[in-house]
């Protein structure tokens, strides 16, 4: 097990005689590796608190016990925080109910060889909390990929409607490696404000949140499936085990699923509606509208799912083809998913999808002067209704679709 110090240099002496001055508090904390020529290898890792309501260094604290051999920083009151520096094996955690902003100046964080033990994301925000990730210079993180049984996000926001994160600033963040999401805010909001974002050797989605805001920046997503040149669906058939079959009775289309592929969609917004009736008894109806969506105002967005997989209409080859004569190699995904609504008023979006380009489970509304790009995909544009353009408008969006 990896063991580390942390040295605090009269950080709290410090601390105190700023805050009677009432200029900002800055304190550095220094990592330092022992006992293994790995460990060895990190860098000095360099936190500054900008933040003149904090006097306690100790609020924000940095515990190695956590797991084994990451260093955990944890925030456990709100306030700005800017993180710079190199360092391998880090984790950030920011306490549940807090309203906190994180600017990345210039920070890599290399968790890449970390042990299937690894947290469940190298930026874990709790739940009921308002964050802002502020990009300023260049900054990296690097996703545990060496156990895929591990599922890591980059930056993961738990599980509670009430959550919101806004990425934005000047900088870049380049993330890679996330055998889990990239970001991750399943029941809350990400909102995409600016900052050049690149997203790859992404195993999971790029982006996933119950909604999904993008109104600037440059957001660059690739998705991929380790396994996208094994066949995992077979003929129309539900007798048929260790694949996954798909077939149809009627207008009917069914889907057993023997292997759980993942998903790999470029972006993935809104909660699907769902109603589950067990019984005349009450309380075993469970009925839950769909809410949520995607909707794009502005910014560059470009996805590519095409390392997810394949699907095609092929007629030769070793492939068995199902009920409906489409072959699917691997976990082929959407680019744009959202199991709600989805709005597209503007910006720049170029697409390549093993799947659908774009789709929306209900409404998805075109208007505006987006510049849309399907170079690759399946199905170019789907949804359960389809607006595009505004009646009596001199203007309108620009649509290329290859399918």
């Amino acid at each position: 097990m990896r063991k580390r110090h942390v040295k605090f240099l009269a950080a709290g002496a410090l601390a105190a005689a700023m805050v009677i001055a009432n200029l900002p508090v800055t304190s550095t904390l220094y990592m330092d590796s022992v006992e293994t020529a790995e460990a060895a290898e990190v860098v000095d890792a360099t936190v500054n608190i900008t933040d003149s309501t904090i006097s306690d260094t100790s609020k924000i604290k940095v515990d190695s016990s956590t797991d084994s051999g990451v260093a955990v920083y944890k925030i456990s009151t709100g306030g700005t925080y800017e993180f710079t520096g190199s360092s391998k094996n880090v984790a950030i955690e920011v306490a549940e109910g807090k309203n906190a902003e994180l600017i990345l100046n210039n920070m890599i964080i290399d968790d890449s060889s970390t042990v299937a033990s690894a947290q469940e994301a190298v930026i874990t925000l709790g739940k009921n909390s308002t964050v802002s990730i502020n990009l300023t210079g260049d900054s990296v993180i690097k996703c545990s990929n060496s156990d895929a049984s591990k599922i890591e996000s980059a930056i993961l926001h738990t599980k509670n409607k009430d959550n919101v994160l806004t990425v934005c600033g000047s900088g870049s963040l380049e993330i890679s490696g996330s055998t889990g999401d990239a970001i991750k805010a399943k029941k809350g909001v990400v909102n995409i404000e600016s900052g050049n974002i690149t997203i790859t050797d992404c195993y999971g989605d790029g982006i996933e949140a119950a909604t999904v805001n993008i109104s600037g920046g440059n957001l660059d997503i690739t998705t991929i499936f380790d396994s996208a040149s094994t066949q995992y669906y077979t003929s129309g058939t539900s007798s048929v085990s260790g694949y996954n079959t798909i077939w149809e009775s009627g207008s009917t289309k069914y889907e057993r699923v023997n292997v759980d592929t993942g998903s790999h969609k470029g972006i993935k917004a809104g909660i699907k509606a769902k109603t589950e009736i067990y019984s005349d008894d009450s309380s075993n109806n469970e009925v839950t509208e769909s809410s949520g969506g995607l909707y794009i105002s502005g910014g560059t967005v470009t996805v590519n799912t095409l390392a997810a997989g394949l699907k095609a209409n092929a007629v030769s080859g070793s492939y068995k083809a199902t009920s409906t004569g489409v072959y699917i190699i691997g976990a082929p995904d959407d680019g744009l998913h959202s199991n709600n609504d989805m709005s597209i008023t503007g910006g720049t979006i170029n697409v390549y999808a093993s799947d659908d380009g774009i789709t929306a489970a209900n409404d998805l509304t075109i208007t505006g002067t987006p510049d849309i790009n399907i170079y690759k995909a399946y199905e170019g544009i789907e949804g359960a209704t389809i607006v595009i353009g505004e009646s009596g408008a001199s203007t309108g969006p620009s649509i290329d679709i290859e399918s």
